[in-house]
């Protein structure tokens, strides 16, 4: 609602939208691909008057298409909010190349991007990622806890362990 009462006097009152839009010199949004319509919306009007609007994001990284996020929107960014500026990040500190190589197969077949190759300057590769198909929770609970289990055995600690979930529901099982 907020957001709707928000949007509804922009609308509807050019000296309100003018005067909100003046007392925002700069913005900055993060995570800009988890926006819904009405969010882009909003910042269209609040960044009428100065048009310095500095946006984070990565349509290759939605993830809240079940609440209306419209990654789409990034990725014609330059178009609604021309003239911009593009700047591409894609070094990555964080992942081994193994693991961006995977990243990049899997997200060249995506239909709403913007082309980048993900790369980064460890000399370590990392493990081979593997992948293991069950047909049941139980089946891949057993599965995880087996493989942790045999790694402990070969001197790795419990510490070193982490399991991560979309869901907390899916946390049941293990």
């Amino acid at each position: 609602d907020m957001i709707s009462f928000a949007l509804f006097l922009l609308k509807r009152y050019p000296e309100v939208r003018q005067q909100w839009s003046k007392r925002f010199r700069y913005i900055m949004v993060d995570e800009t691909q988890d926006n819904n319509h009405r969010q882009w919306e909003m910042l269209k009007y609040l960044s009428e008057a100065h048009n310095n609007l500095f946006v984070v994001g990565d349509p290759d990284q939605s993830i809240y298409s079940f609440r209306g996020a419209r990654p789409q929107m990034l990725v014609d960014f330059e178009s609604m909010f021309s003239p911009c500026r593009t700047v591409i990040l894609n070094r990555n500190y964080r992942s081994t190349p193994h693991i961006l190589q995977a990243a990049n197969d899997i997200i060249a077949h995506n239909r709403m991007r913007v082309k980048k190759d993900l790369y980064t300057n460890h000399a370590d590769k990392g493990e081979l990622i593997r992948a293991y198909n069950t047909s049941s929770e139980v089946q891949e609970a057993e599965y995880i806890a087996r493989e942790i289990q045999n790694m402990i055995k070969e001197g790795r600690q419990p510490a070193d362990f982490a399991v991560l979930f979309r869901l907390s529901a899916s946390t049941r099982s293990i």
